[in-house]
């Protein structure tokens, strides 16, 4: 059973990451969590990813992280990060995800802007 949420948005799939610490990517309350963010990889969908419940990533799931982003850019597509709290922005400034990506205060901004990005990459096309 997921125990996080996932639901769409036009085409954008918005991802709420699970509640609590996000510790170990083999943890069997994360895992279905993380194997999503791996099998994204390998799909051209636009993802943004809420992080409103998450109190504390660890250093496996920032590894994660990082893995699913590099993965996306590689193959030109784009993921959107919002509502980090304070401590996991701090974390992100640490570690220099924030070159990668924006992240955004609020589900509503991140779904505008991906939405705003899609379109007119579309019209690029």
């Amino acid at each position: 059973m997921a125990n996080y949420q996932e639901r769409r948005v036009n085409q954008i799939l918005v991802i709420t990451a699970p509640p609590g610490y996000l510790t170990s990517i083999t943890h069997p309350s994360h895992k279905d969590f993380f194997e999503r963010l791996q099998a994204l990889q390998r799909t051209p969908i636009t993802f943004i990813l809420n992080l409103e419940h998450v109190q504390h990533l660890g250093s496996e799931a920032l590894d994660e992280l990082v893995a699913t982003l590099s993965a996306y850019r590689a193959a030109g597509k784009r993921i959107f990060v919002c509502c980090a709290t304070p401590r996991i922005q701090i974390s992100f400034l640490i570690i220099r995800i924030t070159l990668l990506l924006n992240v955004y205060p609020t589900e509503e901004e991140a779904i505008a802007v991906a939405l705003a990005t899609t379109h007119d990459e579309e019209r690029r096309r």
